[in-house]
């Protein structure tokens, strides 16, 4: 990284199927009319490509809310805060335990 370049935690930290699930679910929590459909045309994905991110995205919020069985994934989207999905998965990653053991 050259001096002045941003620094991209996201990219650092997480793999890309992590990343498009984060955008993932943004984008499905932006607005309720958002489909995987329209997820896959804007971002040029495969549609099972975009199926699979959605089915693991549904798995690691049931997960990261200590949900067990069945539940609406619309309304475990909705009820699930963005920053603290996102955390999660940062604290789940062998890079941000690194970083983290080496400032602290």
């Amino acid at each position: 990284m050259d001096a002045g370049e941003d620094l991209n935690i996201n990219a650092e930290i997480l793999t890309t199927n992590e990343m498009q699930k984060l955008q993932l679910m943004a984008f499905l929590q932006e607005k309720t009319d958002n489909t995987l459909s329209h997820f896959y045309l804007i971002n040029e994905l495969g549609y099972n490509k975009v199926l699979h991110l959605y089915h693991k995205l549904v798995e690691d919020l049931k997960e990261c809310n200590n949900v067990s069985g069945t539940i609406d994934a619309d309304k475990l989207l909705s009820e699930t805060n963005f920053d603290d999905f996102r955390a999660d998965q940062y604290q789940q990653q062998i890079t941000y335990k690194m970083l983290l053991s080496i400032l602290l």
